[in-house]
This record gives structure tokens, C-alpha cells and sequence, in this order.
């Protein structure tokens, strides 16, 4: 299952760019509001909740566990974390929604506590956007691939993610 990272500077720039990945058959969304105003966050999640309800698609959040736990989205992703972070996620969160992380090193990937996540992301040892991106978006990494085993919470065929566009 392709999973589509959906970041904008407004409401309406991510609401557009995640129908269209809906449209274009993809069926998990990962918010990224690294750069949308505060205000803006709550009325983006409550329509992209709608929209994915109604597709039977996956929604989850970068790095907001409060957030996903109060509005009872399908995920989190943690972009960075120690195994302390991880495991207080899962506590928040519960069980049911699923929890994945991204880490910088294959080398990383057995100080994460397993029975906490659903999918590690390997973050690539190289650049995945094109050179033209401006500087303030060069932190945002497309992750790889998902090199654990499947879990429950986690959607059928997770594998890989890219920094692709619809």
C-alpha cells in the first residue's frame, strides 16, 4: 500500500493535494504540518477524516500523538524519537491505532521497542527531493521502505513510501 505524505503552508494546499492522491487511488494519507499554521490543523484533520472515512483509507499524523489520540485517526508517525518516546506514544494512543518511526541508521533499528510499533521507516542516506525544493522544506526526507514484520494495527501491504506526487 503506497502511503502518501501530504504537507502544505495552508489548509487549502493540503486538502487539495490529499484529494487528489484519494482520487488517484491511494489509500493512506500522512499529515505533515510542519508548516501549516496551528489554527489550521484541527479543520484540515476533521475534512481529510471524512474523506478517508468514506474511502475506507488510512489516515495518520507526523509527530502529533496528541492530536491523533483525540481525534481518533488511524496512526501517528514519529519522525524522531528515543525508545522512551516510542513507548509513551503507544501508551497514549492505545492499541489500536498504529504507530511507526523513522530512524537515520539501520544501526537505530534495535533500540526500537518492537512491541510498541508497527513500521520503522529507514530515512535514505540521500537526498529523495529534486534540487529546486527551497531551504525550508530540505529538512522533509522521503522514508524507503518498512523492514519490520507485519503487525495488526498496521495496513495490509505497508512496504514502501516515496517522495512521489499525484
Amino acid at each position: 500500500m503506497l502511503q502518501y505524505i501530504v504537507g502544505g503552508s495552508n489548509a487549502h494546499e493540503m486538502i487539495e493535494t490529499a484529494q487528489q492522491a484519494l482520487e488517484n487511488g491511494c489509500r493512506w494519507l500522512r499529515l505533515d504540518f510542519s508548516l501549516l499554521p496551528q489554527s489550521e490543523i484541527e479543520p484540515v484533520v476533521k475534512d481529510l477524516q471524512e474523506r478517508c472515512n468514506s474511502l475506507e483509507a488510512f489516515l495518520s499524523l507526523e509527530d502529533d500523538v496528541d492530536n491523533a489520540a483525540a481525534t481518533k485517526v488511524s496512526g501517528v508517525h514519529l519522525n524522531v524519537g528515543s525508545p522512551a518516546d516510542v513507548i509513551d506514544a503507544r501508551k497514549r494512543l492505545g492499541e489500536e491505532p498504529f504507530l511507526g518511526i523513522t530512524v537515520s541508521s539501520a544501526a537505530d533499528v534495535p533500540f526500537i521497542p518492537r512491541s510498541a510499533i508497527d513500521y520503522i521507516a529507514l530515512q535514505p542516506c540521500h537526498s529523495t527531493l529534486p534540487p529546486y525544493v527551497n531551504r525550508h522544506q530540505r529538512h522533509r526526507r522521503a522514508p524507503q521502505h518498512y523492514p519490520t514484520s507485519q503487525s495488526k494495527r498496521t495496513p495490509q501491504g505497508a512496504k514502501h513510501t516515496g517522495g512521489a506526487t499525484p
